[in-house]
């Protein structure tokens, strides 16, 4: 909350471009999201997570923090123990992303496809793939917290545009088949109406001539 300078619990539908996320450890990511830093950014600039539910795979994959401003946001408090959790402070957040703005390309479904730039007041200008982003539906590992700015929410999230239906892929040989047949029982109908039109509106109807087999009223008195 940019008003209390505190990060507060918040629903995922009420998420908005621009908003910061504060992660921990198991969460899903509830947008597509701008990696900021992370607990350990000082160690490893890395935020580890598992897509699993996104595309299937189970080992964990990276994605990069912005040094310079990952730095900017720990301030003066980063130590030089490497094991120790970078200390985090919402009114430095606050005070860091007050005016930065971000640019970047529409939406698109494409995982392995996002450009934008990142301007921070105080810092030059920094551009961003999609190796800098925490997509929709991940969860975090292996990393305590993540700080991240969100790029896009609900049906503009990779995602979710990419959550289509998979098309039916046939082969040359099945849709010939399937042509053949529908003009095989295309024939047959046009056969069984045909006999049925025969059958009531013929010239022998009424008669007790049966023509076509050759049996007539003489035949059978002659039986």
């Amino acid at each position: 909350d940019p008003d209390a300078r505190e990060f507060v619990d918040w629903e995922w539908g009420k998420l908005a471009r621009g908003q910061v996320l504060f992660l921990t450890r198991g969460e899903k990511v509830p947008a597509d999201s701008l990696l900021l830093t992370t607990s350990h950014v000082h160690a490893d600039p890395c935020a580890y997570l598992e897509t699993s539910d996104i595309d299937g795979e189970t080992y964990l994959k990276r994605r990069f923090t912005i040094e310079p401003v990952a730095l900017r946001l720990a301030g003066d408090r980063l130590s030089s123990d490497v094991t120790q959790e970078v200390p985090l402070d919402p009114e430095v957040v606050a005070r860091v992303l007050a005016d930065c703005e971000v640019a970047l390309e529409a939406p698109n479904p494409s995982m392995s496809s996002l450009n934008g730039e990142l301007f921070v007041k105080g810092l030059s200008p920094h551009g961003f793939t999609a190796e800098n982003v925490l997509f929709r539906g991940a969860s975090l590992r292996n990393t305590n917290f993540a700080l991240a700015l969100v790029l896009f929410t609900g049906s503009d999230t990779k995602a979710l545009m990419a959550d289509s239906t998979t098309p039916v892929k046939r082969s040359h040989v099945d849709v010939l088949t399937n042509e053949v047949i529908a003009m095989v029982l295309f024939v047959l109908l046009l056969f069984i109406l045909l006999s049925l039109w025969l059958f009531f509106s013929g010239p022998w109807v009424g008669s007790e001539d049966l023509w076509y087999m050759m049996y007539t009223s003489e035949v059978e008195a002659n039986i």
